[in-house]
């Protein structure tokens, strides 16, 4: 994605995925050893980079972190499951409902009585859909997965809706405020 768009700044935070990384060590591995592990493999990835070992071939392969691999963007990682630019959240939440739009909806609820500054755009990874509305004076967005859904089969014979590839487009002017008419989805499939 960086590649794709050349940003001239990145923030990434978690989601659901990334917590199955702790979630999985803290019920398999003593607290000493824990306190050795990041929270979530987006850590490794951006900030401290990691060691692949192939059992196979019996090497290791270093990958540096993508905050060295692209030194004129500043790349942030952000240690939790929303972020807030501008008047803007990007979200990727725990909690999970079907309809289109409802857990952004879910959110921006949330949002709505956490945040006393305000906010205008709930922009969320989560459900591999796509959807864009508004409600009320705030634009819900699910943005789809920036992925080959294809290569993802862990919802097969679960009878959910197709994955959506995809990705959204956020236009701020320089109050932080969104630009209506120059924010957009991208669907990829």
């Amino acid at each position: 994605m960086i590649e794709y768009i050349h940003p001239k700044k990145v923030v990434c935070n978690y989601g659901n995925h990334d917590r199955r990384f702790a979630n999985y060590f803290a019920k398999n591995l003593d607290t000493d050893i824990l306190e050795l592990m990041p929270d979530t493999s987006l850590e490794l990835i951006f900030v401290d980079g990691f060691k692949h070992y192939d059992k196979r071939s019996k090497s290791k392969v270093w990958y540096e972190p993508l905050v060295n691999i692209f030194e004129d963007i500043d790349i942030q990682y952000v240690d939790d499951w929303k972020c807030k630019i501008g008047k803007t959240w990007f979200v990727h939440p725990l909690a999970y409902r079907q309809a289109i739009l409802a857990t952004a909806e879910k959110a921006k609820d949330y949002l709505q009585d956490t945040d006393r500054d305000g906010f205008d755009c709930v922009t969320m990874a989560h459900t591999h859909m796509i959807g864009d509305s508004k409600r009320g004076y705030v634009r819900l967005l699910e943005q789809g997965a920036f992925a080959n859904v294809d290569k993802m089969n862990y919802m097969d014979g679960k009878l959910t809706k197709p994955q959506k590839e995809g990705f959204a487009v956020i236009c701020q002017d320089k109050y932080g405020n969104l630009i209506e008419n120059k924010t957009k989805i991208i669907s990829l499939n």
